[in-house]
């Protein structure tokens, strides 16, 4: 066997490795990062910068829509979404009331009870950073 192959051969699954790594340890990192120190409060960003919208993809994520009406929720999970359509105030137990509208990220704690006070007809992207990866 030539050994000129056997190292571009080796050098090559190296390189593998390496961008399999890279890109593990980015989606990990994006993980960690959501779930940072503990948060118990409702997080809005609007709108959402550019370099958060590429970092995070969110026109990729799978979609909810939900009519006008009032109900009771709990978040078991952290979970991240943008809305496309609609206007909502989320009360969180023992906390103030959060607007919602088109345009915002918004992302919920891990462990939040509230009531969801729906509007406007929601529609909106949303994803659970601890089931996948972006």
């Amino acid at each position: 066997m030539n050994m000129a192959y056997v190292d571009i051969k080796a050098f090559v699954t190296s390189i593998a490795k390496v961008t399999q790594w890279l890109a593990m340890s980015k989606r990990m990192l994006l993980i960690i990062r959501h779930w940072g120190p503990p948060m118990n409060k409702i997080q809005v960003e609007h709108p959402p910068n550019e370099s958060r919208q590429a970092e995070l993809g969110f026109r990729s994520w799978d979609i909810w829509t939900k009519e006008v009406s009032e109900f009771p929720w709990h978040y078991d999970e952290q979970e991240i979404c943008y809305f496309l359509e609609g206007e909502v105030v989320v009360t969180p137990q023992d906390g103030e009331p959060v607007g919602i509208r088109a345009g915002d990220l918004v992302t919920f704690p891990v462990g939040m009870s509230c009531t969801w006070k729906v509007l406007k007809p929601v529609r909106k992207h949303y994803w659970f950073p601890t089931r996948t990866s972006i």
